[in-house]
């Protein structure tokens, strides 16, 4: 329904602005604008059903006009007025969105920028990055926006175009009160080959994802279930016309949410990125868990928003609600390692290091001593597990022959069976789960005593710091590439997947996510061609992060980037600044 109010809010700024009857002697219209537009740029041509009731076929413009629809360069209404006269503003509207920059307009529509007097608020973030894009367009067109699109124009149109699809850039750099945000984009987008409906995503071999595919195939709609290593992903589809995609999304209007997405895409070289950087000597980032909040997973922007962040960016890996890896927040260990993958840790001083995040944690009270060899999991036979409020305020899977003990304010309070517990984890504390002769040794502790618990590293200088995620793999070293496989599979590592990644050129961190799996916007790339952006960043150490679906960025209360499924994947936690 949002969609359908957002076209229809487009078309009456439309004729608004461009309230004219006919374009008069000299004037270019819309129609071949257009034109221009799709020969120029060499963009797939339309031979189906048309879809605007103002554009015959015997129109001269009418296949560039049905073409740029299909693609979904131009909103999907009843009538274009193709005759009408284009203004200059409105020229830069579709030349941006025809490169592929939509989804920078609309991301950069949430944030603060300089508005243009007089242009409607549809074109306003168009015109923005068409005055910070390189190269720039035509003088004229920045400085008389809103007058007509004469034919005199166009020749210095085209070749700004033909400059635009050989060699684009745009960036723009926003100062917040505790960071900077940087978004970016390189290069000209392609249209995406076939389009889709999401209308659900699902856990890995969730059965509702099923039932959903059932119902939708009762009304005769054609669907599938994309398998991703995230979920399942619930299309309707494909569909080689958008606006086709468009008028199909009210007949799966009751099943919630529904998103026009790509279905296939075509080659492309577009890249964008988006980088959240602090300086070292101001302010660290933290690592807030969404159980510390409510609920063991939630969106980004949930917990952005709940901890009173300026931005926010996903971290390490997790299956299902585990962390998978080492992560360490205020000092307490939240999550053990992932053998030797590659890590990042810091504190509130300004002291960071990369390297091996794999730790040993030893529980002591006097004399006494137990090694956790779990967190936030059953323990197996002979050993311990640690429980903490950072994810879940009730500990589950607990086995009936365990003891369990009650830790808070850093003094053991109880110890007793478990089958006698419920299990409840305290908010100021965390309980102790052992079985066989951990058990033994845990129940030689004395209630009431003081209990620490050490973190024991494999590289030293992770013991000063107070915040760690262990992710991987290390991307750069001490200013040298740094890319092992560190166990991730091939197509982790060549494929072109969004990407997360932090890293330092010694003065600030950088965190940044690189979006993908979009020919329009964003192809995505290869860990080595992380290494290579790192490396162009003037970064000396960088690290991998959690990718794909997960790599999300929020910034001052929206988010600044395009998230693959198209939606935000609820995470067990974020760094927050």
């Amino acid at each position: 329904m949002k969609i359908k109010i957002s076209v229809y809010l487009w078309i009456v700024a439309t004729i608004i602005f461009l309230a004219v009857p006919q374009a008069e002697a000299g004037a270019v219209t819309r129609g071949e604008l257009i034109s221009v537009i799709v020969t120029t740029l060499e963009l797939p041509l339309w031979s189906g059903n048309k879809y605007f009731k103002d554009v015959s076929p015997s129109h001269p413009h009418a296949r560039a006009i049905e073409s740029a629809a299909a693609q979904g360069i131009l909103q999907p209404t009843e009538k274009f007025y193709p005759d009408i006269e284009a203004s200059r503003a409105e020229t830069l509207l579709y030349a941006l969105r025809s490169l592929g920059l939509s989804r920078e307009a609309s991301i950069l529509g949430n944030l603060p920028f300089q508005r243009h007097q007089g242009l409607p608020e549809y074109i306003q973030p168009y015109f923005r990055i068409a005055e910070s894009i390189t190269p720039l367009p035509p003088e004229v067109f920045l400085s008389e926006p809103k007058d007509v699109l004469q034919r005199e124009d166009l020749a210095s149109f085209r070749q700004w175009l033909l400059s635009c699809r050989n060699n684009l850039l745009w960036e723009e750099h926003f100062k917040g009160s505790r960071t900077t945000l940087i978004l970016h984009r390189e290069n000209a987008g392609r249209p995406p080959a076939s389009w889709a409906i999401q209308a659900g995503t699902f856990p890995v071999e969730s059965p509702e994802a099923l039932a959903l595919l059932s119902k939708l195939k009762s009304r005769g709609l054609p669907c599938v279930i994309d398998e991703r290593p995230s979920g399942r992903v619930v299309l309707v589809g494909p569909f080689l016309h958008y606006v086709e995609a468009w008028a199909k999304t009210d007949l799966v209007k009751d099943i919630g949410t529904t998103r026009i997405v790509s279905f296939e895409d075509r080659p492309s070289g577009a890249l964008f990125w988006s980088a959240i950087v602090t300086d070292i000597n101001r302010e660290m980032p933290r690592i807030v868990t969404a159980g510390e909040i409510a609920g063991r997973k939630q969106p980004l922007s949930w917990i952005a928003q709940n901890s009173g962040a300026e931005g926010a960016v996903n971290g390490g890996f997790f299956n299902g609600v585990h962390i998978i890896g080492s992560l360490v927040t205020r000092s307490f260990p939240v999550s053990g390692p992932w053998e030797e993958r590659s890590a990042i840790g810091w504190d509130n001083d300004g002291t960071f290091h990369f390297g091996s995040g794999w730790f040993r944690a030893i529980l002591r009270s006097g004399e006494e001593v137990l090694e956790i060899n779990r967190f936030n999991m059953a323990p197996g036979s002979n050993e311990a597990a640690l429980y903490s409020p950072h994810i879940w305020y009730f500990a589950t899977g607990i086995p009936d022959d365990a003891t369990e003990g009650k830790v808070t304010s850093e003094k053991l309070q109880e110890i007793k069976g478990a089958h006698l517990s419920n299990h409840f984890v305290p908010r100021d504390g965390y309980l102790v789960i052992a079985r066989g002769f951990s058990a033994n040794k845990l129940r030689r502790f004395a209630k009431g005593e003081s209990v620490k618990i050490e973190l024991l590293w494999q590289e030293e200088n992770f013991k000063k710091c107070t915040e760690v995620l262990q992710a991987g793999p290390m991307l750069l070293l001490d200013g040298k590439r740094a890319l092992t496989p560190e166990g991730f599979s091939e197509s982790v590592i060549r494929g072109r997947h969004p990407r997360s990644i932090v890293g330092t050129d010694g003065e600030s961190l950088w965190w940044i996510v690189v979006d993908g799996r979009d020919s329009w916007h964003s192809r995505g790339c290869t860990l080595e061609e992380a290494v290579s952006l790192a490396s162009d960043l003037g970064l000396r150490d960088a690290l991998n992060l959690d990718g794909g679906g997960s790599s999300t960025m929020w910034w001052q209360g929206s988010i600044v980037n395009s998230p693959s499924g198209n939606a935000e994947r609820p995470l067990p936690y974020a760094v927050v600044f």
